[in-house]
């Protein structure tokens, strides 16, 4: 779940394709790009649609969490993007990667807005993609 941290997809996209062996695999498990539409609720409140998709400028932050124990405190200034699902998408197969498995999810693999898991009408949570880098 890196990519909502990557200001530039095609540079990040050009250095992961770099790597990749002919034949090798780039697996992606990420946010889906609709969670972040949501703002997360503050106490027992409910997450809430708050954002465009289209969101073209950072979110800036510097609120840390620990993901594993939970703990808050405070950061240094964090900054965020908004990549569409076709951005993401067509980052990979601009540099010729050939998807191999897409699947979106129900759960939330990241924390964020964790209460829709459980909402009765929810959006995509995550979602999983595999690309093949061409053998030659």
């Amino acid at each position: 779940g890196v990519v909502g941290w990557m200001p530039d997809l095609d540079g990040f996209f050009d250095v992961l394709t770099g790597l990749l062996a002919p034949g090798g695999h780039l697996f992606m498990e990420e946010m889906h790009p609709v969670l972040q539409m949501w703002e997360p609720g503050a106490g027992d409140a409910p997450s809430r649609l708050q954002w465009s998709y289209f969101k073209d400028d950072p979110w800036t932050e510097n609120d840390g969490v620990d993901y594993w124990s939970g703990e808050k405190y405070a950061s240094r200034t964090l900054y965020s993007f908004q990549h569409t699902l076709s951005a993401q998408m067509m980052a990979c197969v601009r540099r010729g990667l050939v998807l191999r498995h897409f699947a979106e999810l129900d759960f939330d693999i990241s924390t964020f807005c964790a209460d829709l898991e459980e909402a009765e009408v929810r959006p995509p949570l995550g979602m999983t993609l595999a690309w093949q880098k061409p053998s030659s």
